[in-house]
């Protein structure tokens, strides 16, 4: 560097020449710096080692991507169909896909030649949201699927669409039921002013009328799903609420039971529910009894009578149960938005609750397997409120334990289903679908 300097003066005729003063001195200052940095220069510390990943220790015996670039949906409620376990999607995460169904041998997880990817669009390109579906048939292989104002009837034998129904210009309810082994759906005007309950052959799609009701002046009314009663006299009956509305503030709830062989209404209960707020969850059957689920609380009827036996009201309607009741072995199992409870299902005595820290978003099914009860919520304790697979005692509520499934930050969602022959539980997590073996969960 000296050397350089010495020949850079010696090159100017005139120490005092500006130009080769400014030059030497530049070329100092960029000599300086890149030396500097240089020696300041040093290696990047080795990276940390990497932290331990969450482990399940759920005995998981097949595991199977819902897409293979790892997309994810919203997942209906799983059923069995034969020697296979079907997951429908609701509504998938990215647009780019299909509500479809996907089937899996129940042991070993293969998958059905004719229902082994999202690709088969079953709303037929006239929608990308489907609520509710179910499985109808000797054999569960007619698969209905509500779309609100379409229904769709797909045959999982042959992989075709048998049939599709639509409601315009009436609008169809979110959710329908299965009662007597058909599809009972509810439909109303535009203008909620006339509501009926339609009854669809699962076969061939025909339709047929039940009920028809017309709201009083300034209403506006709605036939929910309906579930069915034998009476001892061998007629059939349909129980189910209505839910109406007077004003934006002011609405209601009624219970009816309905006689279609001898088309006539055996009883009208007005339910105390706040602002009128229900769910659309069909009435949960028990014998000669039938418990309403309301947005407010639980009310139990006698069919014959019509009298209620018990009921359940709580202060906050925003609680919510808007989710399917389990009844096992004498004992009603529901959920809320907030915690899940059993009662007895003859006096509605609540037996326990379980809330802690818990939040049921999606919901979906809950199962019951060898006196334990099973269900996916969002789990209050997790850093990133993940959602659990839980398990707790049937008789108590005590919880025996909890998961979050092979993935550390989606965890487990939406409804799950109990094979009782083989104790394998088949679920979701949003990504995923897997069956998983309880008599080998949690492993040690």
């Amino acid at each position: 560097m000296k050397n350089l300097i010495l020949g850079l003066l010696f090159k100017s005729n005139n120490l005092m020449n500006m130009k080769a003063i400014i030059c030497v001195l530049m070329t100092i200052s960029i000599l300086c710096q890149a030396s500097c940095k240089k020696e300041v220069v040093e290696k990047p510390p080795p990276p940390p080692p990497d932290t331990p990943k969450y482990q399940s220790k759920m005995d998981i015996k097949w595991l199977e991507l819902y897409t293979q670039d790892t997309s994810g949906a919203y997942f209906l409620d799983p059923y069995f169909w034969g020697d296979h376990v079907v997951f429908c999607t609701d509504m998938p995460i990215y647009k780019n896909l299909f509500p479809t169904m996907m089937a899996f041998h129940k042991i070993h997880g293969t998958k059905h030649p004719l229902w082994n990817d999202q690709t088969k669009d079953l709303s037929q390109g006239y929608t990308d949201y489907f609520p509710d579906w179910k499985l109808f048939g000797s054999n569960n292989h007619l698969a209905v699927h509500c779309a609100k104002n379409r229904l769709f009837g797909w045959n999982l034998n042959t992989g075709n669409l048998e049939w599709m129904i639509n409601h315009a210009p009436l609008y169809g309810l979110a959710e329908f039921s299965k009662v007597f082994g058909d599809p009972y759906h509810s439909v109303t005007t535009a203008n909620d002013t006339q509501t009926r309950l339609i009854k669809i052959d699962p076969e061939t799609g025909a339709t047929q009328i039940i009920v028809s009701l017309n709201a009083g002046s300034n209403e506006g009314i709605s036939i929910l799903p309906p579930s069915g009663w034998v009476s001892p006299t061998h007629d059939t009956v349909l129980v189910f609420l209505v839910q109406g509305f007077r004003n934006v503030t002011q609405g209601f709830v009624n219970a009816y039971a309905y006689c279609p062989t001898k088309n006539k209404f055996l009883w009208k209960i007005e339910l105390t529910t706040p602002h009128g707020i229900t769910t659309m969850n069909a009435p949960l059957v028990i014998r000669d009894r039938v418990v309403f689920i309301t947005a407010a609380g639980l009310f139990c009827v006698d069919i014959p009578t019509g009298t209620i036996k018990w009921q359940h009201t709580f202060p906050n309607p925003l609680k919510g149960f808007n989710y399917k009741p389990l009844y096992v072995n004498g004992r009603i199992y529901q959920r809320s938005g907030e915690d899940v409870m059993a009662l007895d299902a003859y006096s509605g005595t609540i037996l326990w609750e379980y809330n802690d820290k818990i939040n049921n978003l999606e919901g979906g099914s809950m199962a019951y397997y060898k006196g334990n009860l099973y269900f996916t919520a969002e789990d209050g304790y997790d850093p990133y409120y993940a959602r659990y697979l839980f398990c707790l005692d049937g008789a108590t509520g005590k919880l025996i334990w909890k998961d979050k499934g092979p993935h550390e930050y989606s965890g487990m969602a939406f409804g799950v289903i109990v094979d009782p022959a083989t104790g394998y539980l088949y679920a979701t997590d949003a990504f995923r679908m897997m069956c998983i073996d309880l008599n080998n969960s949690p492993k040690p």
